[in-house]
């Protein structure tokens, strides 16, 4: 995996520091087939990956997505309900400007200023797509390990803060007893 670190602030004084890692995949593992079915390329034929695809990981938060840049980083980032710093986006938006201008993502400065971008005391989980949240839940539902918490005032499980719509709410509660001893 090819990796580059940026750091990311909105200028002098008081402000959010944004630390992210923007991943390609290398050589080697784009010549890795599948070992599951005809042999095939895993990347680009299993997955549909593109040498386009590029991964954004907020380093604070350890969480991201891969994404095709060079779109529109909200449309981009409603995709995916990860949680984000608050620069993630502002810094997203940013990156897809210089993929525009034709700047390779592995060429950029380790550090960037985003003055436009909105100070915020916290980061928050980004809803993402219909059914993300819902995807999120199967998995934390499905781990033993895990206690499930759900707010019915506000919706909110444990401390990931995705909000629940019925239709969720009441796959959750399947799930629960279904899983019951």
């Amino acid at each position: 995996m090819l990796t580059k670190i940026v750091e990311a602030t909105q200028g002098d004084g008081w402000t959010n520091h944004g630390k992210f890692m923007l991943m390609r995949f290398d050589e080697e593992e784009w010549a890795r087939r599948s070992t599951v079915g005809p042999p095939q390329p895993l990347l680009d034929g299993v997955c549909g990956w593109g040498p386009e695809h590029l991964w954004v990981l907020d380093l604070q938060t350890g969480e991201g997505a891969c994404f095709r840049p060079g779109g529109y980083a909200t449309a981009d980032l409603d995709k995916h309900a990860v949680w984000v710093c608050p620069l993630f986006e502002p810094f997203v938006d940013w990156l897809w400007g210089q993929v525009r201008a034709g700047v390779d993502p592995f060429d950029l400065p380790e550090r960037v200023e985003l003055p436009d971008a909105e100070f915020a005391m916290h980061g928050y989980r980004r809803h993402g797509a219909p059914g993300a949240a819902l995807s999120i839940l199967t998995k934390i539902a499905r781990d033993p390990e895990s206690s499930i918490l759900v707010d019915d005032d506000i919706g909110l499980v444990e401390s990931s803060w995705v909000p629940i719509d019925e239709t969720e709410r009441d796959f959750l509660e399947r799930l629960r007893k279904a899983n019951e001893p």
